[in-house]
């Protein structure tokens, strides 16, 4: 997926493995995104906070729908190693 001036987002393989909707897996490449954004990517800070109004506008989703993805996402969070829900 390109990324602002032929940059990438990374994200991990192992979510095409699990049955989720595609509506959960485009709210984790959000996240994704919003996670090479708002991180440094050297452990300086390793978190970002983002309320569902914002995610909103990011998304392109309503409340409601995100909280049903992120539900879907919780639950084979432990299988993928760089969830952005820690």
């Amino acid at each position: 997926m390109k990324y602002r001036d032929g940059n990438f987002i990374q994200i991990n393989r192992d979510l095409f493995k699990y049955s989720i909707s595609p509506g959960a897996k485009w709210l984790y490449v959000v996240l994704c995104e919003l996670e090479h954004k708002f991180t440094d990517g050297w452990g300086h800070k390793d978190y970002f906070y983002r309320i569902t109004e914002d995610l909103e506008k990011d998304s392109g989703l309503t409340a409601k729908t995100i909280r049903k993805y992120r539900e879907e996402l919780e639950k084979v969070r432990k299988f993928l190693d760089d969830m952005v829900f820690r």
